[in-house]
């Protein structure tokens, strides 16, 4: 599964542990997970938000596909794919302040609307995992 992380996240120019941290926090790593939302798969993605990420990443084909058949979230290079690719849509196109901001965006689509538990797990899993800050994590990708 790491294998799959790292190369996904490397497509949109994102932290594999970050990414990792994500997973957790979303799914617990359970790639069938679906939310009340219709959110999909490991990264719990939303249709609407797999299509803007991958065109963004430049995987219109794809997003096409997505968008005729959801369940394709479910396949585990797709969902990576398409939240990292969401990821960066958001990081491009809102411009965060900062990593909870992104999270926030990430989770609920506004920039101030997040859990925090949902923050505190993937920080925890971030410095559990990763020898650098969340903060500098943060720098590196924008």
């Amino acid at each position: 599964m790491m294998e799959r992380i790292i190369e996904n996240s490397k497509i949109a120019r994102l932290d594999h542990v970050f990414v990792s941290g994500i997973i957790k926090a979303e799914s617990k790593f359970h790639k069938r997970a679906i939310s009340t939302t219709k959110a999909r798969g490991l990264m719990q993605v939303k249709i609407d938000a797999a299509y803007d990420g991958l065109c963004h990443i430049g995987y219109t084909n794809l997003a096409n596909s997505v968008k005729r058949n959801p369940d394709l979230l479910y396949e585990v290079d797709i969902n990576i794919l398409s939240g990292c690719g969401y990821l960066r849509w958001i990081l491009d196109k809102k411009n965060p302040k900062d990593w909870i901001r992104l999270m926030c965006y990430y989770n609920s689509g506004r920039p101030n609307t997040v859990v925090g538990s949902y923050i505190i797990e993937i920080l925890e899993y971030y410095e559990k995992h990763s020898n650098i800050s969340i903060n500098k994590c943060f720098e590196r990708i924008k």
